[in-house]
């Protein structure tokens, strides 16, 4: 769809995300990518050191996605929360927010993502297992999504 001279040009595609061709959509866009790019490199390092060997980060994330899920639902829940997992799903909706320039919500997930990540680490402190380079990728994505968010969401504020 083509707009007038006084708006800026927008690309509709059918489906769930619909991106702006505006030069803010396009770096929105390239902002999205590159944390997903940084989340995706954390899923190949060693996130976290147990037991003589080290588990890289998609490791880490189906055993956490597992551990629990024999004891019962709510059980299964609760260790989810525990060793962080949650912050893997909160991530993705808020990139998606994100890239549909929902700045607001990205914001408020981006924070909550970070925060749930750095409850993993007390998750690994508890278990006594050394947090590996993976696991600080991993960080780095959750808190560049809070960061980017929120730094879009203030710039397109003033």
């Amino acid at each position: 769809m083509l707009k007038t001279a006084q708006s800026p040009v927008t690309l509709e595609l059918p489906g769930l995300i619909r991106p702006s061709v505006r030069t803010s959509g396009r770096l929105l866009l390239a902002v999205c990518g590159l944390l997903c790019l940084v989340y995706a490199v954390s899923l190949l390092l060693p996130a976290y050191g147990q037991f003589q060997s080290t588990m890289r980060g998609y490791e880490t994330f189906l055993s956490a996605l597992f551990f629990g899920a024999s004891s019962g639902f709510l059980t299964w829940i609760y260790s989810l929360f525990m060793t962080g997992w949650v912050a893997n799903p909160v991530f993705w909706a808020g990139t998606l927010l994100l890239m549909r320039g929902r700045l607001a919500g990205a914001t408020i997930l981006g924070v909550a993502a970070s925060l749930l990540a750095i409850e993993s680490a007390r998750f690994a402190s508890s278990v006594e297992a050394p947090l590996l380079p993976g696991y600080y990728v991993w960080l780095c994505s959750m808190g560049g999504l809070a960061m980017a968010s929120l730094l879009s969401w203030h710039l397109r504020r003033s």
